[in-house]
């Protein structure tokens, strides 16, 4: 059975009879134009009669059958328009009409998307991460379609906002840092894009397994996605992570196996998913999304940006990353979840000898300005051999939107291939 085999959603005469009652109770425009549009209609005569509407009303133009009848197809007018508005009953009821009129809208929105859904599903090279965009696609598409009233007062958006207080809905996910969570106000928010970045071997693979370690402790759903590492990588360093196992021991085979099966039973009480399987924006936007619609993800960490590729072209990989940031950005925002994104810097810090500055985020500007916050690690030693402060790593917040920046410091354990929170002062750079 092919889809072909359905006629297309569409309804002329209604597209006929709502043109009409435009014209006729043009006086009544004002009060129902926020429940039209072009797609609305799909005869082509008809998209080009609203085009004229659309154009003497936003003109403040007189609209009546003399005045449209010089801007559209001569045959349109005298043996549709003109026929039908004889019969036309009740010009009042054109706000019922449009609304009729857009969910046929609808309709035909699914129709074609089903239609490039079958035609994928029956390409080899079609991958499962460009059908779960598709359907994304068909999601966003019904949804900015449906020309219901967004604008809202903002006496009724402050009750929103005492509901949400009231029923803890801005709690956050704490990070496993004490201190980065006072200056990001208990966590990570629903919605945000946290940028993690450092040069290689700094730390950042094992900064965001400890977040993802203590969300997923506290029983929170967390997805780790590495383009990387494997998943077996992965668990090495969550195994090294905990207090029996260390990477000297899991790199040489000598193992205390009875501390193993203690660090095995640690890891097992989290709720972490993990998948090495992604390589483009695509897939890790798929991933995201299914996993969390299965109740596996309500905090996601991507490892990490300069890795992902994307199956539409740019002209430049600036351009290429600043559209990957927008669209992990959008989805964090529609899913109402974190995700922490980590990315390379510049190679010019190291040469610089110096702490990282949000020009240093390679690639694109654009990554500064679709994050919400941006943290840095910086390791003194990883440059000085003769460092005043061996161990110690400075966490940078170099942007929050909602928040002040500033600079923790934590320890680096080697050995653990992990960092502890140091107990101390905090610099605020700008409450």
């Amino acid at each position: 059975l092919s889809i072909t085999e359905f006629a297309i959603p569409n309804d002329f005469k209604l597209e006929v009879t709502t043109l009409c009652e435009m014209i006729t109770g043009a006086n009544l425009l004002s009060e129902v134009w926020d429940c039209t549009c072009l797609d609305m209609f799909y005869d082509k005569r008809c998209r080009d009669t609203y085009r004229a509407i659309k154009e003497m009303y936003e003109n403040r133009e007189k609209i009546d059958f003399m005045t449209i009848s010089t801007r559209i197809d001569k045959a349109f007018f005298t043996h549709e328009l003109i026929t039908n508005s004889a019969y036309v009953i009740n010009a009042f009821e054109l706000r019922a009409h449009c609304s009729a009129l857009v969910e046929i809208m609808q309709k035909r929105k699914f129709y074609f998307f089903c239609a490039e859904g079958l035609r994928m599903s029956v390409q080899p090279t079609t991958t499962e991460g460009e059908l779960f965009e598709q359907s994304e696609q068909l999601k966003k598409s019904l949804q900015e379609g449906s020309l219901m009233d967004s604008t809202e007062l903002l006496d009724d958006v402050v009750e929103k906002v005492a509901d949400h207080i009231q029923n803890n809905d801005f709690k956050r996910i704490a990070t496993g840092f004490p201190s980065l969570d006072r200056l990001t106000y208990g966590g990570l928010a629903a919605g945000n894009l946290v940028i993690l970045a450092a040069r290689p071997s700094v730390g950042k693979t094992a900064f965001m397994l400890q977040m993802a370690s203590t969300s997923a402790e506290k029983q929170i759903p967390t997805l780790v996605l590495s383009l990387e590492m494997t998943n077996v990588d992965l668990a090495k360093r969550l195994l090294c992570s905990t207090e029996y196992v260390n990477s000297y021991q899991m790199a040489s085979g000598e193992m205390d196996w009875q501390n193993f099966e203690r660090a095995k039973a640690v890891l097992a009480k989290k709720t972490l998913y993990m998948d090495e399987k992604p390589s483009t924006i695509e897939d890790v936007c798929a991933l995201i999304t299914k996993n969390h619609h299965r109740g596996q993800c309500e905090i996601a960490f991507v490892d990490y940006l300069q890795l992902m590729s994307s199956t539409e072209k740019a002209e430049s990989q600036n351009i290429q990353v600043g559209e990957m940031t927008k669209r992990l950005k959008k989805l964090a925002k529609a899913l109402k979840i974190p995700i922490v994104l980590l990315c390379q810097l510049n190679r010019r810090v190291a040469s610089e000898n110096r702490a990282p500055q949000l020009y240093d985020l390679r690639d694109s500007g654009s990554i500064e300005q679709d994050a919400d916050i941006v943290i840095f690690l910086y390791r003194d030693e990883y440059y000085n051999e003769d460092t005043d402060s061996p161990g110690e790593c400075e966490v940078i917040i170099a942007k929050q939107r909602s928040g002040p920046t500033g600079t923790i410091k934590v320890a680096w354990l080697s050995k653990l291939t992990k960092f502890a929170d140091s107990i101390g002062p905090v610099s605020v750079a700008d409450f």
